[in-house]
């Protein structure tokens, strides 16, 4: 029986050895040797601490340019320029020959252009304007077009324009009074600057589109009326 037990505890005392050895390697692989690390500084700001040799260029490198693309940059800015100031040359040159022409075309594509860029965009709340304020002028429009004129008509397409100006003037005019509050932080005071600047861009914005809606509209009204 003593035998037996001195060659258990041989094994046993081997065994826990043999652990011991590997638990101690295991440590000194996983950290517990001294590794030489160096601190850098993370995108965000964090400092964190690399191992040495490792590639610490967190922050890209901004690329320079070689002389053949700065010129080529220059060329495409400069053909850019030039051409936004034909472009406007040509636009007064047009509203100076023909004005009729030139004010259905820009209002085509003043009425059109934003509401396909809202359509892509989803922009929901512009496209439900968009679709009020065209079923309404289209029907005054029509109304101003017909041969002979109603008696009422006129005063149909006064009464419209006007309160379509005067709404449009109080949006743009409340839009740009909460840019200011934003821009001056006072709706920071209450914790609303995001919805407050939100709100004064997009009021100020359709207040402006669509008064200028309305001019050209009521300008074409007045024109087929008094012809």
């Amino acid at each position: 029986r003593r035998a037996m037990l001195a060659v258990d505890a041989k094994t046993m005392g081997g065994t826990i050895a043999r652990n011991n050895s590997l638990d101690a390697a295991a440590l000194a692989g996983a950290g517990g040797a001294h590794i030489q690390t160096i601190q850098v500084i993370a995108a965000d700001g964090r400092p964190v601490d690399m191992p040495a040799g490792h590639n610490h260029n967190l922050h890209p490198r901004p690329k320079h340019l070689s002389p053949e693309e700065e010129r080529r940059a220059g060329m495409i800015f400069t053909t850019l320029f030039m051409l936004m100031i034909l472009a406007q040359l040509l636009l007064v040159y047009w509203k100076k020959k023909n004005y009729r022409t030139y004010q259905q075309v820009t209002l085509v594509g003043l009425w059109l252009i934003p509401f396909l860029f809202s359509a892509e965009l989803h922009f929901w709340k512009l496209l439900l304007c968009w679709a009020l304020w065209t079923a309404s002028s289209t029907y005054v429009m029509y109304k101003a077009t017909r041969k002979p004129i109603p008696d009422r008509t006129p005063r149909l397409v006064y009464s419209f324009f006007f309160y379509a100006f005067k709404l449009c003037y109080s949006a743009g005019v409340f839009g740009y009074i909460l840019i200011m509050a934003d821009f001056f932080q006072i709706s920071a005071i209450f914790g609303v600057q995001d919805q407050v600047a939100y709100l004064g861009v997009m009021l100020l914005f359709f207040g402006l589109y669509f008064g200028i809606l309305s001019r050209d509209c009521s300008e074409m009204c007045t024109d087929r009326m008094a012809s």
